[in-house]
């Protein structure tokens, strides 16, 4: 059984011969390309289902495209990750910005094949909105004596009051 990395693994190394017939001059086919499951950062107002960052941002001259965790499906990774797969065997890199690139409409047929032989991405998709938000906000309190600033939990001061400043020695008071 493989774990998500070896199957994006699995499915890069195959695919490689296919993009590089698709890339004019047929690309670097040898192109160090390592893929991972993490955040891609956002384009607009929705997150992108995949990125790729350049090599020059990798101590190891790596690129890599990383998958959004809120993605479970083969082919939605798929369509996701081929483009990205191309600008990075072509060593297109234009800037150093992480790229992001429209997923495709439809999946080759190349890539059914290899995704039947590969079969579902072994991966449970996150619920982003389900995480629980932050509920404690710090209250900011000051000494009034000498303008000592520090910040507490709004519970602390209900349940224990406020601090006690540390050079002169008096309830601090919120501000």
């Amino acid at each position: 059984m493989r774990n998500r990395e070896q199957w994006l693994a699995a499915f890069a190394s195959a695919a490689k011969p296919s993009i590089a017939r698709n890339i004019s001059g047929g690309g670097d086919e040898e192109a160090a390309i390592r893929l991972s499951c993490g955040f891609p950062p956002k384009t607009g107002r929705k997150a992108a289902l995949a990125a790729v960052v350049p090599p020059t941002a990798s101590q190891d001259f790596t690129a890599e495209i990383f998958v959004s965790p809120t993605v479970d499906d083969a082919a939605t990774v798929a369509k996701s990750i081929i483009p990205l797969l191309q600008v990075a065997q072509s060593g297109n890199w234009r800037n150093a910005a992480p790229t992001v690139a429209k997923p495709l409409d439809t999946i080759p047929q190349w890539a059914i094949s290899i995704l039947e032989r590969l079969g579902s991405y072994p991966h449970a998709a996150l619920e982003i909105a389900a995480a629980p938000k932050q509920t404690t906000r710090l209250v900011k309190v000051a000494c009034l004596n000498d303008n000592y600033i520090a910040r507490v939990s709004n519970s602390t001061l209900v349940q224990f009051g406020a601090p006690i400043c540390p050079a002169c020695n008096i309830a601090m008071v919120r501000a």
